[in-house]
Parts: C-alpha cells; sequence; structure tokens
C-alpha cells in the first residue's frame, strides 16, 4: 500500500490534505468536555486554553491549572475535514492517545479523544448536517 498524500505540518497546508474518502464532510465539529462543550463550523478554528483573551473556549477550561493558557487549536477546513494542533503547550496534546508534537496538525475524526494535559479529555462528534442539538432531538426521537 503507498500513501497518496502526506498529512501537512504547517498551518498553511490545513486545508484538502486532511479530507479523507473514509469520512462525509462535516458540517460541525464538537467537542464535548466534562465542563461543557465547544461547536466549530466549516473554515473555523477555535483555541483551546485557560486565557479569555485568546479563546472563547476558556471559560470550560479556566479550573483546569495544567492546561495552558493557549493550549491547543481545533479547526473545521471548508471541505469538512477536522483537525487538531497543539500551540507548544506545557503539558502536552494528545489525539486517540497518540502525542501531538507543537506545531503539527492531526486530523480527527468522528470518535476521537482529544486529550490535553493529564487529565482533561473531550470526545469528537461529526455531524454531516445537523447541528449536534437536531442530532440528539433525532437521536431522541429514534429511541422513543
Amino acid at each position: 500500500m503507498k500513501c497518496v498524500r502526506e498529512l501537512p505540518s504547517t498551518r498553511s497546508d490545513a486545508g484538502d490534505a486532511l479530507r479523507t474518502t473514509l469520512e462525509p464532510r462535516a458540517s460541525t465539529l464538537h467537542l464535548s468536555f466534562t465542563t461543557g462543550s465547544v461547536s466549530v463550523q466549516p473554515g473555523q478554528e477555535v483555541t483551546l486554553g485557560r486565557d479569555p483573551r485568546h479563546t472563547s473556549a476558556s471559560p470550560r477550561l479556566a479550573a483546569f491549572d495544567n492546561v495552558s493558557r493557549t493550549h491547543a487549536t481545533v479547526g473545521l477546513t471548508r471541505e469538512g475535514a477536522a483537525w487538531l494542533r497543539d500551540e507548544g503547550s506545557a503539558n502536552g496534546t494528545w489525539a486517540d492517545e497518540e502525542p501531538v508534537p507543537a506545531g503539527e496538525i492531526r486530523p480527527l475524526h468522528d470518535g476521537s479523544v482529544i486529550r490535553l494535559a493529564s487529565n482533561v479529555r473531550a470526545g469528537v462528534r461529526l455531524y454531516a448536517s445537523a447541528s449536534p442539538a437536531q442530532a440528539h432531538r433525532s437521536a431522541g426521537a429514534d429511541s422513543q
């Protein structure tokens, strides 16, 4: 088996190179932390960390002293590929229990788990067309 394209390691390469033929194009990336959730739309990225000047996610992570002020960034390309990048955090970032070196981009898939530092975990959900709230309502209707 031969690799067609290497994964990008810089910010400018995050587009089509992350999209795979195995996953549908996502219209929402949803991270579920124990302290709340973060949603990302196509073409957007969100910095994860404790500093409210740099991230809207800080209220969900402020209680964790081992999470850097600017720890990692998650994004969803316009093409619907989800990704994670460590921003030089002091205590590390992991995607599916694999370390993410500072500055490198790792793809995320539906069901992936990201970890910031030693104990802050988030489940990854990729929704193809419905928002997380719509998908949750649909799942509830299906189970009744």
